[in-house]
C-alpha cells in the first residue's frame, strides 16, 4: 500500500497587472493550495481563478492569512492589536470562503503567512488570537505549521487538528524553525538534492540544519513555494523520489 503525503504551495500571490508564482504548472503536483487572501498579496480575480482551478485539479484550499502589507509582501513586523489581528484574520478567511462557496468546495486549512507566521511562533498571545479568530470562522480547519513554534502548542491545546509542515525549499535552523531566505545549498544544492532530502524527512524523519547539525523532524505535509527560483525542478524530482519511496501525492483531508 502506497504511504500518503500531503504537498502544500503558497500561491494566488499575483493582483492587478502583476503576475507572481508558478501556480498553474505547479498545480500538476499539488495537493493543497495556500492562497493569498488580500492582505500581503493576491486580490479577488486572482482568488476567484485559483479556487476555480484548485476545484478543476482536486486541490485542497486553505486560507493563507498574513498582515496588511501589500509593499512588503507581509514579511515586515507590525504592531498588531489583538483586536486587530483577529479581525485581519476574520477578513481574509471569509474573503476566501466566499468563493469556495460559489463552487462548492470546503476550506482544508489555515496557515499563517510571513512575519505573521514569525511573530505568532515566538508568541503564546499572538497564537492564541489568531486561533480564536479562525475557530470564529470554522473551527474544523487544519491548522498548518511548525512543531517548534507556539502556534503548534496553542493549536493543540485548543483542540485544533495540527499538520507539522516541512518547508522543502527552504533551509532548517537547528532549533527546528524554517530558515526564511531561499537559498540552494541549504537544501543541497540541486532540485535532485532537494527532492531526496523531502523524502529522508518522511523516511527516516531527520533533517540536516543550516549548520550541519542532523535533528529530528516530522511532518504530515511539506511545502514548496510557488515562487521558488526552482519550485518547478524541485516539484518534479520530488514526485519522482516520493514514487520511487512508494509515496503518493493526496490531499492532506484524505489521510489526516
Amino acid at each position: 500500500m502506497n504511504k500518503l503525503i500531503d504537498l502544500n504551495c503558497d500561491m494566488g500571490e499575483s493582483f492587478g497587472l502583476w503576475s507572481f508564482g508558478k501556480d498553474e504548472a505547479m498545480m500538476d503536483f499539488v495537493t493543497s493550495a495556500n492562497l493569498a487572501c488580500g492582505y500581503h498579496a493576491g486580490d479577488p480575480s486572482t482568488m476567484r481563478k485559483s479556487v476555480e482551478l484548485c476545484k478543476e485539479r482536486g486541490i485542497a484550499v486553505g486560507a493563507h492569512v498574513g498582515l496588511p502589507d501589500l509593499l512588503g509582501f507581509g514579511r515586515r513586523r507590525m504592531e498588531v492589536s489583538i483586536n486587530d489581528l483577529k479581525n485581519y484574520i476574520i477578513y481574509q478567511t471569509g474573503a476566501l470562503q466566499a468563493f469556495l462557496d460559489i463552487y462548492g468546495m470546503k476550506m482544508q486549512h489555515m496557515k499563517l503567512h510571513g512575519a505573521l507566521f514569525s511573530m505568532a511562533a515566538e508568541s503564546k498571545e499572538l497564537s492564541r488570537a489568531a486561533l480564536e479568530a479562525t475557530a470564529e470562522i470554522n473551527s474544523e480547519l487544519i491548522i498548518f505549521t511548525m512543531e517548534s513554534t507556539e502556534t503548534y502548542a496553542v493549536a493543540k491545546e485548543m483542540g485544533f487538528k495540527v499538520a507539522r509542515e516541512f518547508y522543502g525549499d527552504r533551509g532548517c535552523e537547528p532549533s527546528g524553525i524554517l530558515t526564511f531566505k531561499y537559498n540552494l545549498e541549504d537544501i543541497g544544492g540541486s532540485p535532485e538534492a532537494s527532492a531526496k532530502r523531502i523524502v529522508r524527512v518522511l523516511e527516516e524523519k531527520r533533517v540536516i540544519t543550516s549548520d550541519g547539525t542532523d535533528i529530528d523532524f516530522e511532518c504530515e505535509t511539506f511545502c514548496i513555494h510557488s515562487d521558488t527560483d526552482c519550485a518547478l525542478d524541485i516539484a518534479i524530482n520530488t514526485k519522482n523520489e516520493l514514487e520511487k519511496a512508494g509515496w503518493s501525492l493526496t490531499p492532506l483531508r484524505e489521510y489526516f
